[in-house]
């Protein structure tokens, strides 16, 4: 795993450790050039996508950077060190990502995103609809606590059936990832 992971690694955060290794793997062999995160939280998947692929340029979103204590302190910590990082707070659901995609990626689609922001159905499935909206075709998503539950995840029904109707409605095939009950669902667009 790179250093600055390390480095850079929020002692509290929803992304645990085996989900931190899986996605250095995949964005690593992946190498995405333009990425999109909805829900930075204490910045765990910010630097493990950001640090796995050097980005030409990486957004990521969140309504509130101080849901986890020290959030807001590391964000800037952060950003010291990813030069072509932006994190944004503001609510991913009322971003405008036309607007989004012309001031931050220079009109540029964008090949990755990892969506872990609103957990509710209405808001997971709109920051689906708003990403595919700027991305190229063969973009990844990657969308957090997909089929999640025990030991060490938590059941949250309406990302699940969010990124099936999603899928389902645009004829995507859902990939899945699990690891002890920690769930990723895997688009290619």
């Amino acid at each position: 795993m790179n250093e600055k992971i390390k480095q850079l690694w929020f002692p509290k955060g929803h992304l645990n450790e085996d989900q931190r290794d899986f996605l250095v793997k995949y964005v690593s062999d992946l190498k995405p050039k333009y990425c999109l995160e909805t829900g930075f939280a204490s910045g765990r998947s910010c630097v493990t996508v950001y640090f796995s692929c050097l980005p030409q340029k990486m957004v990521s979103i969140d309504a509130n950077l101080d849901y986890i204590k020290g959030a807001r302190e590391h964000s800037q910590k952060i950003l010291k060190e990813a030069k072509n990082l932006a994190i944004l707070e503001e609510d991913s659901n009322a971003v405008n990502f036309q607007n989004l995609k012309k001031k931050y990626f220079d009109d540029n689609l964008i090949d990755f995103a990892f969506i872990d922001g609103n957990h509710s159905y209405k808001g997971c499935l709109k920051d689906l609809e708003n990403t595919i909206t700027i991305s190229k075709k063969g973009t990844v998503i990657i969308i957090d606590d997909y089929e999640s539950g025990p030991p060490n995840g938590f059941a949250i029904k309406d990302v699940t059936n969010a990124v099936n109707d999603f899928a389902k409605s645009k004829n995507i095939k859902v990939e899945k990832w699990n690891n002890k009950g920690k769930g990723f669902a895997i688009l290619k667009v």
